[in-house]
């Protein structure tokens, strides 16, 4: 049995999320570009995440705070962990 179902939707927009900067000037992401660039030899990509995330509210909230948003997929998992792996072990030097 099949159930087809007509749906009308309205609604209003309340607030506009604007993503991250794409390339942020700060130390903080200057360091994981610097760690991606030890672990894999590559120069990071820097673009919009399609998929939504808090690291843009935090950032309009605290403009002095460090963030930026990773977003990985399998291709990449390895490549990304190693950078994290890379940039935490970087802080003690």
């Amino acid at each position: 049995m099949f159930l087809n179902l007509t749906v009308s939707l309205t609604f209003i927009a309340v607030s506009v999320q604007f993503p991250l900067p794409q390339k942020q000037k700060n130390p903080f992401v200057k360091d994981v570009a610097d760690a991606f660039k030890e672990y894999s030899d590559g120069t990071m990509k820097y673009r919009n995440s399609i998929e939504v995330t808090n690291c843009s509210y935090v950032a309009e909230k605290n403009p002095n705070c460090n963030v930026m948003n990773i977003t990985v997929n399998w291709k990449r998992i390895e490549k990304y962990a190693g950078t994290l792996v890379t940039f935490l072990m970087n802080q003690n030097k």
